[in-house]
C-alpha cells in the first residue's frame, strides 16, 4: 500500500500516512483473528468440561478406567494410575460436590 502512495506522491505525509493506515489495520486484523481463535477454543473446552461431568456423573466406572488409561499411556506405572484415578474420581474431578 504504501508503495502505490509512494509512486503517486511527491510529498512525504500521505506515503507516512498510507503506511500508518497499512501497520495499523494488521495489527487490528491479527487481534481480531486471536480473538475469534481464543473465542473458539474456549467454547471448545468448556463443551467438553461439560460432557466430562456428565458422564462422570453418569457412568463414573468407565471414567474411572479412561483415567487410569491416560495414567498409563503418560508412562505412569499401573497401580499408580489405578489408586490415583480412585483417589482423584469422583470427589476431585471437574468441581465435583459427589462424595465417594
Amino acid at each position: 500500500m504504501a508503495i502505490g502512495v509512494a509512486a503517486a506522491s511527491l510529498s512525504r505525509e500521505p506515503i507516512i500516512l498510507a503506511t500508518l493506515a497499512g501497520l495499523v489495520a494488521g495489527t487490528l486484523s491479527m487481534a481480531a483473528g486471536e480473538y475469534v481463535s481464543v473465542s473458539s477454543q474456549v467454547d471448545v473446552e468448556t463443551a467438553d468440561l461439560k460432557r466430562e461431568k456428565t458422564e462422570l456423573h453418569r457412568i463414573p466406572e468407565e471414567e474411572l478406567i479412561e483415567l487410569a488409561e491416560i495414567y498409563k499411556k503418560e508412562r505412569v506405572a499401573n497401580r499408580f494410575g489405578n489408586a490415583s484415578g480412585k483417589r482423584a474420581h469422583p470427589t476431585q474431578c471437574f468441581g465435583s460436590s459427589r462424595q465417594g
